[in-house]
């Protein structure tokens, strides 16, 4: 239990998430030389020896996937071993291995993670300027409560006023920062590792399952990466009996993986798959119209095709609209923060020039 406890939990705080943008260069590079028909070791071993990962984490990651290989262990399997991979890259290179399309496979995730990293690097640049104008806010705020306030604090106390209440909430605020900063920062510590642990736990898990599927970004993210491996499996010749239970953990959602199970029960008692799929509340009605399309023309390889690129420009849209929502979002919270840290200065200003 013990030794399990430090393989899983311990070992991910210590490797770092490999970003983007590295892992699209890694997947072209390895679809590109495994396309070439050179086998997986050694394509894993030129790619571990290469220039550009000798001083990032992606080195020690291909070293021990390539370590893994040639013990013999899946490719998938390897990738999971080494806790720096996503889930979905796992999954979607274990369908890879099962049907014998590992550089095609590549090829898709090298433009999914580049499409990924386009989306973040908008998202980075769309929240430039909320950040700068929260850290400027943030400085004022420090200032105004630790330097001015007090003065006017003994001001109002020589005078036997009462201050305003929104100038005593800014003085209390800044009083308990300066003054109680250690207690306030073992206590953020604490509750940040108990919340880690937590959603590592079954029960986390679950929960943080079910918050993701509330977001309609993860929910097309979830009909996508299901449409993006089905695509490979059936036309590769796998039946959808043979290809959802390859699928069940493409996207790490401890529900998803539930209901798909489900979807595979259904189908092997001779239930249709458009109309499984339909009785999930969050998959996007139009995959399950799809699918019975592509089921009655017999095209359904076509069909979930077209699912999936309608799927990806849904994605990009999204994000893109969260982008442009971010900004003025922020921009109205740290104003209207601002408003009343100015309030809480000119309230007593207006109070002491009243009296004087």
């Amino acid at each position: 239990m013990a030794e399990n406890f430090w393989n899983q939990d311990i070992l991910s705080l210590i490797n770092r998430k490999i970003p983007p943008k590295t892992l699209a260069e890694f997947c072209r590079k390895l679809s590109i030389l495994l396309g070439a028909g050179i086998s997986l070791e050694r394509s894993l071993l030129i790619l571990s020896q290469a220039a550009e990962t000798s001083q990032s984490p992606l080195r020690r990651a291909v070293t021990g996937v390539h370590a893994r290989v040639t013990r013999g262990e899946g490719f998938a399997q390897a990738l999971r071993a080494v806790k720096v991979f996503p889930e979905f890259m796992c999954g979607l290179c274990a369908v890879g291995e099962k049907s014998a399309r590992l550089p095609e496979v590549t090829a898709q995730l090298a433009g999914y993670y580049e499409r990924n990293s386009s989306t973040a690097d908008e998202l980075a640049a769309a929240m430039v300027y909320p950040a700068v104008v929260s850290l400027m806010m943030l400085a004022v705020a420090i200032m105004v409560s630790v330097y001015m306030l007090p003065g006017y604090a003994a001001a109002f106390g020589a005078s036997g006023a009462e201050m305003p209440a929104l100038t005593r909430l800014f003085m209390a605020a800044a009083h308990t920062l300066v003054n109680r900063y250690p207690l306030i920062l073992l206590t953020a510590a604490l509750f940040a590792a108990a919340a880690f642990f937590f959603l590592r736990s079954p029960a986390g898990k679950e929960f943080r399952s079910r918050v993701a599927l509330l977001s309609r970004i993860y929910r097309i993210s979830v009909s996508l990466r299901l449409t993006q491996a089905l695509c490979v499996l059936l036309s590769s010749g796998y039946t959808l009996a043979e290809a959802l239970p390859a699928c069940l953990d493409i996207t790490g959602n401890t529900r998803v993986r539930r209901d798909l199970r489900g979807v595979f029960t259904g189908l092997s008692a001779g239930g249709a798959f458009w109309a499984l799929l339909a009785e999930i509340r969050y998959m996007d009605p139009l995959f399950p119209e799809m699918a019975r399309v592509g089921e009655e023309t017999g095209q359904l390889v076509k069909a979930l095709e077209k699912c999936r690129e309608y799927f990806e420009k849904a994605q990009a849209r999204s994000v893109q609209k969260l982008g442009k929502l971010i900004e003025p979002a922020v921009t109205l919270v740290t104003g209207a923060l601002l408003g009343l840290l100015m309030l809480s200065v000119l309230l007593p200003t207006f109070a002491l020039t009243d009296m004087y």
